[in-house]
């Protein structure tokens, strides 16, 4: 086997170095120049993107903090107006309930005295055809042949 023999050993050993440091020069000065150089970009790009993640980030907290407050002043506001609104109409109900009430008592009292008047009359009344009653019932009694 010609590899094993002694005298193809230096031309081998000269070959295999040619070969190895022209593949090394080659992948030194074009091969990775260009990978260093994507790779370059590559890292440019992801700290670029991860620095704009970073501020959408902050952005986005910091729009959650104002909605936050937004919200709680929100909610306060309402609470606040819900309050008014309805320590106002507990006071409109009141004032409704007084005038309401007032009427009320002037309408019973009329209903009072109109039951009173027509009490009397009727008592009044009554007594007239009583005696328009007596009135006929002796004149039947005491002429039963004219009526």
């Amino acid at each position: 086997m010609p590899q094993f023999e002694l005298t193809f050993y230096l031309s081998q050993a000269f070959w295999m170095l040619v070969s190895f440091g022209g593949l090394f020069f080659v992948v030194s000065t074009i091969i990775f120049p260009a990978l260093n150089e994507v790779f370059s970009k590559r890292r440019m790009r992801i700290d670029g993107t991860l620095e704009k993640a970073a501020g959408l980030n902050e952005r986005a907290e910091k729009l959650m903090h104002e909605y936050d407050v937004f919200m709680a002043d929100a909610t306060r506001e309402k609470n606040e107006t819900v309050r008014r609104a309805y320590a106002k109409i507990t006071r409109e109900n009141a004032e409704v309930e007084a005038q309401n009430d007032q009427k009320l008592r002037a309408l019973i009292q009329q209903t009072e005295t109109q039951i009173e008047a027509t009490k009397q009359h009727l008592d009044k009344r009554s007594d007239e055809i009583a005696g328009e009653i007596a009135t006929r019932l002796a004149h039947k009694f005491f002429h039963p042949k004219e009526g």
